[in-house]
């Protein structure tokens, strides 16, 4: 008896866990759609830098390594975030482990920004984001 709940488990458990995947790629279709990510900027996104996983606070995706080295958050505008630059859909670009602003260059720590992915300048509108020549910038 202990043997068959034994496998039970462990079927219910991959099939629990096939369910969660296929969950978790719907949703990351539905945020593809939300954030209104061209066909053609997902795929450029997929073949240079991999495959999208949800970004921390699942209102995101992110494409690149997980260390940060080379990376693209695109996140979901919120209307009532405290900034500006993160009502509107946006995206923080890292390359070589360094923020990258919307001048296409490194955000540099400031007093009031002592963490450069905080500061307004490294969310970077989509809409401008989209026509940058390269996805991390010069």
């Amino acid at each position: 008896m202990k043997e068959l709940m034994k496998q039970g488990i462990q079927k219910g458990g991959k099939f629990v866990q096939k369910g969660w995947q296929k969950a978790v790629q719907a949703y990351k279709g539905e945020l593809v759609k939300g954030l209104k990510i061209g066909k053609s900027v997902e795929n450029k996104l997929t073949q240079e830098l991999g495959k999208p996983y949800l970004s921390n606070n699942s209102k995101g995706l992110r494409w690149g390594d997980i260390k940060g080295n080379n990376q693209v958050r695109i996140m979901k505008g919120r209307k009532d975030a405290q900034f500006e630059c993160q009502q509107r859909d946006y995206v923080q670009v890292r390359r070589g482990g360094q923020v990258i602003g919307r001048n296409q260059k490194e955000v540099k720590p400031t007093s009031s920004f002592p963490s450069p992915g905080d500061n307004p300048e490294a969310h970077i509108p989509y809409e401008e984001w989209v026509n940058w020549p390269t996805l991390l910038g010069e």
